[in-house]
């Protein structure tokens, strides 16, 4: 219970906080977080993490049960450094602080925050 509340956190109603009890060393070059079959209130997901010296990515596969929450992914660089690049899917988005809101996600997510 305790990994899976580091992973995914639906304490609050109609939001899936991802990655948010995650320590940073996790997002440290050459490591990973790999997630299949979880189970949520909204449907079973999948989530993955790769890190690089000048990248983090994450690879959802968002639950397809209704209703849909909204993704909050929370992105922890091992110096605490802002990424000067987040792309999710191919197309430039915003984080604030270290959150990548994802609002009527749907199929696989892919995000890329690049340092």
């Amino acid at each position: 219970d305790m990994f899976k509340r580091m992973v995914i956190d639906e304490q609050e109603a109609g939001v899936l906080w991802l990655l948010r009890g995650c320590p940073r060393r996790w997002f440290a070059p050459g490591q990973s977080i790999s997630v299949a079959d979880a189970p949520t209130y909204y449907g079973l997901m999948a989530l993955r993490t790769q890190a690089t010296e000048n990248a983090i990515t994450i690879d959802i596969d968002p639950p397809d049960g209704e209703p849909r929450a909204e993704l909050r992914v929370v992105v922890r660089h091992p110096n605490r450094a802002a990424p000067t690049k987040v792309t999710v899917n191919g197309v430039d988005a915003s984080i604030e602080g270290e959150v990548v809101a994802l609002r009527d996600a749907t199929g696989p997510q892919k995000i890329v925050c690049e340092y």
